[in-house]
């Protein structure tokens, strides 16, 4: 069974549509949820999720990598603004990841260089080392190749899990023809138009990666 991991921040009316539309895909889905601080109240019980993880404030997004650790197989991650259209797409999505097994495979990749600028905002598809959470599938041994960060990784969580899992490498794969089939949810007054410091912040991580972070991977080989 897959396991489709949510992360439950101040949306959830969405989590209310979200989570029922996932019972209705062709996938079998375990839904484990993460209150990132949050309360979750549901009005009915098809909007429960099989698990509830309740940190007491909000240790920012990498809680929903910490709550994988718990589960074995194949991982579905989903951000609180999109939900499938058809019910076939978590289907087709892990079919697609299942030919990469040691990657992660997604909607939204942006390639992250070695060199600045490193953070491009030009989303890509095929081949990519890094893969934004916003949709993606990988498996969990793919999970475990992650080194836990030095400290918090903020809004970066994304491109922590993608460069530490790829080592910089284009081993990841997007599709972005997968992003037609999604719906765009409100926002509910968060994010990344909220947080202008959101693009300055992930260049910076992105050129700390390669200073420190490859780096320090190449000296525990």
């Amino acid at each position: 069974m897959t396991t489709a991991i949510l992360l439950n921040y101040q949306r959830q009316p969405n989590m209310r549509q979200i989570i029922p539309a996932l019972r209705q895909q062709t996938e079998d889905l375990h839904i484990a949820m993460i209150n990132n601080g949050q309360p979750y109240t549901t009005e009915s019980p098809d909007q429960e999720p099989d698990d509830l993880w309740i940190m007491p404030f909000n240790i920012g997004p990498f809680a929903r990598f910490l709550a994988a650790y718990i589960y074995e197989g194949w991982l579905y991650f989903q951000d609180d603004d999109v939900i499938p259209k058809d019910d076939r797409y978590v289907a087709d999505l892990l079919a697609l990841g299942r030919e990469r097994p040691d990657a992660i495979t997604g909607v939204y990749g942006r390639h992250i260089p070695d060199k600045s600028p490193y953070y491009i905002r030009n989303d890509t598809s095929g081949p990519t080392n890094m893969i934004k959470t916003i949709c993606m599938v990988m498996h969990r041994h793919t999970l475990g190749r992650m080194r836990m960060p030095p400290g918090t990784v903020g809004r970066c969580d994304d491109i922590w899990v993608s460069l530490e899992t790829s080592q910089g490498e284009p081993i990841h794969f997007s599709d972005f023809g997968f992003a037609r089939r999604l719906k765009q949810m409100p926002h509910w007054d968060t994010g990344l138009e909220h947080e202008p410091q959101h693009y300055p912040e992930r260049e910076v991580f992105s050129a700390w990666w390669w200073r420190r972070g490859c780096r320090d991977a190449a000296s525990t080989d």
